[in-house]
C-alpha cells in the first residue's frame, strides 16, 4: 500500500543527486525578468520533483534512513513533497501547500510567470500572502533556475 509512495521519494531522492546543475534565480534577475516581459518563462532547477501522496510516505522513508528504524504508524493524509537538490548541492525535501504545487504544475508546463500566477490566484480560499512568502522562500532555496543565455 505504501510501497509505491516510499519508492517515488526514493527514486526522486536520487535523480535529485545526480540532476545537472543550473545557476539559481535571485530576487534582482526575477524583478528584471518581470520588468521585461511580466509572462517570461520561468525555469525550475533540474533537480526538482514533486510528488502528490495519499499516505505519510515521507514518514516512512524518513524513518528508514537511519538506525534502527521504529514503528511508523501509516497515516491517509494528502499532502505534497518537493524534492530538489540545492546550491549546497544538498537534497532538500520540503512539504507544499497546493496554491505552491499548483505554481509548479503550470512553470513545467512552460505557461509564463504572470499567466501562472493567475491560475494560483483563481483557487477558491487561495491565501495570496501565503503563497507568497512560500514562493520567496523556494526562491532563496534554488528551486527556480535561469538558463546560460538568461
Amino acid at each position: 500500500k505504501y510501497l509505491p509512495d516510499v519508492a517515488k521519494i526514493e527514486w526522486a531522492h536520487f535523480t535529485a543527486s545526480f540532476a545537472p546543475d543550473m545557476m539559481a534565480i535571485n530576487f534582482e534577475w526575477l524583478s528584471q525578468q518581470i520588468s521585461n516581459d511580466p509572462d517570461f518563462i520561468l525555469n525550475l532547477h533540474p533537480s526538482v520533483c514533486v510528488i502528490e501522496q495519499n499516505i505519510n510516505a515521507i514518514d516512512i522513508w524518513q524513518g528508514h534512513q537511519s538506525e534502527p528504524v521504529h514503528d511508523i504508524e501509516i497515516v491517509q493524509k494528502t499532502h505534497r513533497i518537493l524534492i530538489w537538490r540545492d546550491q549546497d548541492n544538498l537534497v532538500k525535501i520540503e512539504t507544499v501547500s497546493y496554491p505552491l504545487y499548483a505554481f509548479i504544475q503550470h512553470i513545467q508546463q512552460h505557461v509564463g510567470f504572470a499567466a501562472s500566477l493567475s491560475k494560483v490566484y483563481e483557487i477558491p480560499d487561495v491565501d495570496i500572502l501565503a503563497f507568497q512568502k512560500e514562493f520567496s522562500g523556494m526562491v532563496t532555496m534554488g528551486l527556480f533556475a535561469r538558463l546560460e543565455n538568461q
